[in-house]
């Protein structure tokens, strides 16, 4: 895959089915291989209200905290 974060998914507990693609058979099928190799980037409605969030965790240090971004383009 071509432009998304990483290209590996490794096997973790929380699966459970864990399937590897097997490209044997499509190896000289160029047209297929640059097809599964791109992704195609999907744009979603936000309704966020605010970029600030209050954070009530005993844990956490800080009361508000600010993330401006919901998710990303590099995976």
């Amino acid at each position: 895959m071509k432009g998304h974060g990483a290209n590996i998914r490794p096997k973790n507990r929380f699966e459970s089915v864990h399937s590897e693609a097997d490209w044997e058979q499509v190896e000289g099928d160029e047209d297929f291989l640059a097809s599964e190799r791109s992704i195609d980037t999907v744009y979603l409605v936000d309704d966020s209200q605010s970029i600030i969030s209050e954070n009530d965790s005993p844990d956490v240090f800080f009361r508000y905290s600010i993330n401006p971004y919901r998710g990303c383009s590099h995976g």
